[in-house]
């Protein structure tokens, strides 16, 4: 037997201690964790079984009491009323079906799907030699004024692109079936069944001589117009064609494109005129039986707000500029009805998620190269505290504020899609995703947004999982080393947060204070919803030098500022009953997918809510619709997922016949 060394002999009992004070330590480290899991269990056991989740989670009761009550009970028992209203929407629905107008506009639509390529090409091959010609001609004549070279590229091009075209003898229907791309697109995207591109071809020489008559009309026209209007005029009659077929496509195109309306003269005209459109449509398969509307008790909260913003407008010291403000806002706030009663599916609601998430996806892209590339707005930065921030990114909104509550409110979709997506290499995309939202909002140096992002960040993790506490207590001790970690500009801008003597925070300071003295002379009525109406009123009230403040920085404040207590209540009961449904079908519902979809949109609701503590995130009408979005795809889900629940439950009872049988046996 090997006798020991001395060297081992000593080293021995050092090595006893070493690992006595590891399995100590191991131990130490144990019981805390042991101890912030029993206190998480603790706290979510008391938030959800407590006075808390009783009273936040009790939805369905008020749904319930409002459905039971005396108007809706009126309605649905007076069967003079409902018979009277089902003879109406009868004949409406045969004077649609019989009418000549829309039988003519059906058939030339269902001639443009069966019309081959080739005659699509004649068309592009007309019009892109006409307008070359037309070029050459404004070159040559003096009466023109000298046509840019875009001019001469655009006829060239679709000149180009109508080659392939002439080549094929397919219809526009089979060809859109046939690609990839477009297939992905109308499918996936757009719901259309695969046998829609299933269509005759019904192409004849007249035809495609039409065609070609019609290329030459357009070419000749460019004469007054720019040859690019043609194409974008086709594309939004076919954009048109769409959302008339299926208004659910004008939803996910509106939401897709929300962000990009800005390149348009008038944007807010566009998005209201989109949405009128969709909503014409949705009222047209309504008449004719093909789409359904119901009523819950937060659809009546949110038509109550509706009129009192209505009413806000047109009793307005604002004038006819805020009754113009109250009519848009009116319209932008039918996106939340179409929603819920469009929306009447997982998959629909999932390509609503998908349109606003990749778009904000393209915009966070263009903040992260303007940031390195383009030029950066310094007019909102206090100069005397942050020189050293070079600028901050606002891309298309042209508010650097503004485009941080757009991402701040989308990114909790972002983030759901990188939590729900399994696989390594299917996480790389919305990694990426989650990534260029969170680069981009740094960029914006918006605070604001920063607290909003962390807020609903943290709330997403507290439901996500019961460990996150234990990791919020871990990280809470980190953080002043963290804070040293940061770069100085992001670290310096954080801490200047509540700082006085900055004069971002001083402005808002003084304005809140200004426009609560305005608030104390119209407290029960308000002063008129708008623009012109804080304009008119304010500066009365406001502090030395904070006469120009176009809104009062909070979006609470300025809603008790226009509608007066009762807009405010009513506000505020839509945003308690937008967190009870949210909270309480997260409890209750027994699909995973769709708890982390509420959570996401519960997380992008409190993000607005945060911001609106700082800044009133409603002064961009593209912000104040994705609002109404947002709460009108939570009512969706639970609507949906409530309908699923009810579905499987009837399936699990079993057949009351059969069971009869087997107690006679």
């Amino acid at each position: 037997m090997r006798r020991k060394r001395s060297e081992d002999v000593l080293s021995e009992p050092k090595k006893k201690r070493t690992r006595g004070r590891e399995y100590e330590n191991l131990v130490s480290v144990s019981l805390i964790i042991y101890l912030l899991d029993g206190f998480s269990d603790w706290i979510y056991h008391s938030l959800i079984e407590g006075f808390f989740g009783r009273i936040f989670t009790a939805y369905s009761s008020e749904e319930a009491a409002f459905q039971n009550g005396f108007i809706k009970s009126y309605f649905k028992g007076n069967g003079r009323f409902s018979a009277y209203f089902r003879k109406v929407r009868q004949f409406i629905a045969s004077r649609f079906e019989s009418s000549f107008l829309l039988g003519k506009i059906h058939d030339g639509l269902l001639s443009l799907q069966t019309l081959s390529l080739r005659a699509y090409g004649n068309f592009l091959m007309s019009f892109g030699i006409y307008t070359v010609v037309i070029y050459f001609i404004k070159m040559v004549l003096p009466m023109f004024d000298t046509p840019e070279i875009g001019f001469l590229l655009t006829g060239a091009i679709i000149s180009i692109i109508s080659v392939p075209l002439l080549a094929s003898g397919q219809t526009l229907a089979s060809a859109v079936g046939k690609s990839h791309l477009t297939r992905t697109l109308f499918v996936q995207t757009f719901g259309f069944r695969e046998e829609s591109f299933e269509v005759k071809s019904h192409s004849s020489k007249r035809r495609g001589n039409v065609m070609i008559l019609l290329g030459m009309l357009c070419g000749v026209l460019t004469i007054f117009v720019h040859p690019i209007v043609f194409p974008l005029l086709l594309l939004a009659f076919a954009l048109v064609v769409l959302v008339l077929a299926t208004p659910e496509v004008g939803i996910v195109s509106i939401l897709f494109l929300l962000p990009f309306f800005s390149y348009l003269s008038y944007p807010t005209l566009a998005l209201t005129a989109a949405v009128l459109l969709t909503f014409m449509s949705y009222v047209f398969k309504l008449l004719r039986g093909k789409r359904i509307l119901k009523i819950e008790f937060l659809d009546v909260c949110v038509l109550f707000f509706m009129v009192a913003i209505y009413f806000g407008g047109a009793i307005s010291v604002g004038g006819k500029s805020s009754y113009y403000s109250a009519l848009v806002s009116c319209a932008l706030m039918l996106g939340y009805f179409l929603i819920v009663n469009l929306m009447r599916t997982k998959e629909w609601i999932l390509r609503c998620f998908k349109a606003m998430v990749a778009s904000a996806t393209i915009v966070s892209c263009m903040a992260i190269v303007q940031y390195i590339f383009g030029r950066l707005n310094r007019s909102t930065l206090d100069l005397r505290y942050f020189s050293n921030i070079k600028g901050r990114v606002t891309v298309i909104f042209g508010n650097a504020n503004l485009l941080g509550f757009y991402l701040a409110m989308v990114f909790p979709l972002a983030l759901y899609f990188l939590l729900q997506t399994s696989g390594l290499k299917k996480k790389i995309l919305p990694f990426c995703s989650c990534l260029a939202f969170l680069f981009a909002i740094v960029f914006t140096w918006s605070r604001g947004a920063w607290l909003a992002l962390l807020v609903s960040l943290l709330v997403f993790l507290l439901i996500y999982t019961r460990k996150t506490l234990r990791y919020l207590v871990l990280l809470l001790l980190a953080t002043p080393l963290a804070v040293f970690w940061l770069p100085d500009s992001v670290r310096q801008r954080f801490l200047s947060i509540g700082s006085f003597s900055d004069s971002s925070v001083a402005y808002r300071l003084y304005t809140w204070k200004g426009t609560w003295q305005a608030i104390k002379e119209y407290f029960v009525s308000g002063v008129g919803y708008g623009d012109e109406a804080y304009a008119q009123i304010y500066p009365a009230f406001a502090y030395s030098g904070m006469e120009t403040a176009p809104h009062s920085h909070n979006l609470f404040l300025q809603i008790l500022f226009s509608l007066g207590i009762f807009g405010l209540l009513i506000f505020l009961v839509i945003a308690f009953l937008f967190i009870q449904r949210n909270l309480e079908n997260i409890k209750s519902t027994k699909d995973r997918s769709v708890r982390f979809l509420n959570t996401a949109l519960l997380c992008s609701g409190i993000s607005v809510f945060t911001m609106g503590l700082f800044d009133y995130v409603w002064y961009h009408y593209r912000v104040f619709f994705l609002f109404w979005i947002l709460l009108g795809l939570s009512a969706a889900l639970s609507r949906v997922d409530r309908a699923e629940q009810y579905r499987k439950n009837l399936l699990d009872i079993p057949d009351p016949q059969s069971a009869s049988v087997d107690i006679a046996l």
